[in-house]
């Protein structure tokens, strides 16, 4: 789980560079299904549903997009990678 979340924020932290659109196509589906995958994980350790997870998963989903200008989604990816990085620091591996 945490090496899909740190590849998650690498790709959010390349994202602050011009990159071509296609790439952002590709951020929201792996941001999106990394977040699911967590949502998944966690609540079936604990029967609890983290707000902010599925916040992020609905901004990031492909299916329909949430269309806001390159300066608010570069401060919202900014922002995920954090959020992100903060999970990294505090999920406990059960294997």
């Amino acid at each position: 789980m945490k090496n899909i979340l740190i590849t998650c924020c690498v790709l959010l932290g390349v994202a602050i560079f011009p990159m071509p659109y296609g790439f952002y196509q590709f951020l929201r589906l792996a941001v999106c299904g990394s977040m699911v995958y967590y949502i998944i994980q966690e609540y079936s350790k604990n029967y609890k549903i983290n707000t902010v997870a599925c916040i992020i998963t609905l901004l990031y989903n492909p299916v329909f997009p949430v269309h806001l200008n390159k300066d608010i989604w570069q401060m919202l990816n900014v922002l995920t990678a954090i959020y992100l990085y903060y999970l990294v620091c505090n999920i406990r591996d059960t294997k």
